[in-house]
């Protein structure tokens, strides 16, 4: 599932929005500040528990959004119902 899931998303969504790419735009920003004698800061977050914060509902009309098959986003909406479950207990 995981390599039909991210061969879809490769052609259909924006391109150069991996993490690698994010991670390799931010050391590139920090280096060419640094380089400039500007001061750095960052602010960083523990996303771990990312997929309990967001709104399950806006995820699966994401999903269905980027023309993803049926099949994809009743398995997604089916693994989110179980984590909300498990959110319950």
């Amino acid at each position: 599932m995981y390599h039909r899931l991210n061969q879809h998303l490769q052609i259909n969504m924006v391109k150069d929005l991996s993490t690698e790419h994010a991670v390799y735009s931010l050391i590139d920003g920090i280096v060419h500040t640094w380089n400039s004698k500007i001061h750095v800061e960052g602010f960083f977050c523990d996303l771990a528990k990312a997929l309990d914060c967001i709104n399950h509902k806006i995820s699966i009309l994401n999903l269905q959004y980027s023309r993803l098959n049926d099949t994809y986003i009743n398995c997604f909406k089916s693994y989110l119902i179980i984590e909300d479950r498990k959110l319950i207990h």
